[in-house]
């Protein structure tokens, strides 16, 4: 995790170390929020003064939960953290991100959400989430 972040951080370096710099992540599968924690370290030690609003949704109850106390025990708004299937029901559709970093969910297939996600794809096209097309197998990591 800690690799991934650096590589999506390294390009940013100089804007990250400006006194006072506010930026958001996302972690479309946050899981535990482990990408989130790692953007979080990341940026303190490059910056301490800098300040990152963690945004993430995860499927699994538990993970979700352990995700929301990981937050809350790092000073974080822990109603950034959303309850639910990403691919049937985003719950953070309008807001924009300054970065996102997610670690697919491999081995899960969407047959469950397949509706949804279709429906949504041919509602929006390439306004939508999936413009560039679905996948033709159902596995969710392709979705991403």
């Amino acid at each position: 995790m800690r690799l991934t972040t650096s590589l999506v951080f390294a390009g940013d370096d100089e804007a990250l170390g400006k006194p006072g710099i506010v930026r958001s992540i996302y972690d479309p599968t946050a899981g535990t929020g482990g990408f989130l924690s790692c953007g979080m370290e990341y940026l303190h030690e490059l910056n301490p003064a800098a300040r990152l609003a963690t945004f993430g949704q995860e499927l699994n109850p538990e993970s979700y939960a352990i995700c929301k106390a990981d937050m809350l025990i790092k000073g974080q708004e822990i109603s950034n953290i959303k309850l639910g299937n990403t691919l049937s029901d985003d719950q953070l559709p309008y807001k924009t991100f300054d970065y996102c970093l997610s670690n697919p969910p491999f081995g899960v297939d969407w047959k469950k959400v397949e509706k949804q996600v279709r429906d949504e794809a041919s509602k929006l096209g390439f306004n939508g989430r999936f413009g560039p097309g679905l996948p033709v197998y159902l596995t969710a990591p392709c979705c991403f």
